[in-house]
């Protein structure tokens, strides 16, 4: 059974999206560049995201994603979306930073992902 990642509030602002394609592609001595999509699911969307809050929050989630080893695929539903989609957390993506004496910032990147759940 694959996970939700309930992260304590929404993103900050400045979290960042990215769409993402993996093209097949061939240039000819003419100039001329052809691109074929790779796959059925060659479209997926990157989050650089990044929480702040309290200590106990902000480290519940960022224990969640690395329990996570960067290899189980967990739902998450991304900002300014109403479905969740289906994401894989990058362990050397995570960084923890102390922001204040009670405050703390995890940032991570979630990378959308097509596996078999």
């Amino acid at each position: 059974m694959t996970d939700t990642f309930t992260p304590p509030h929404g993103v900050d602002f400045g979290s960042l999206h990215t769409p993402t394609a993996r093209l097949n592609s061939a240039t000819f001595g003419d100039g001329y560049e052809q691109n074929t999509p790779d796959g059925l699911n060659y479209k997926r969307d990157l989050y650089q995201v990044s929480y702040t809050g309290d200590i106990v929050s902000i480290k519940a989630a960022r224990d969640w994603l690395k329990g996570k080893n960067g290899t189980e695929p967990f739902y998450w539903t991304p900002p300014d979306e109403n479905t969740p989609g289906l994401f894989k957390c990058d362990l050397n993506s995570i960084q923890y930073r102390i922001a204040g004496h009670n405050h703390r910032v995890l940032t991570a990147v979630f990378r959308e992902v097509f596996d078999l759940v």
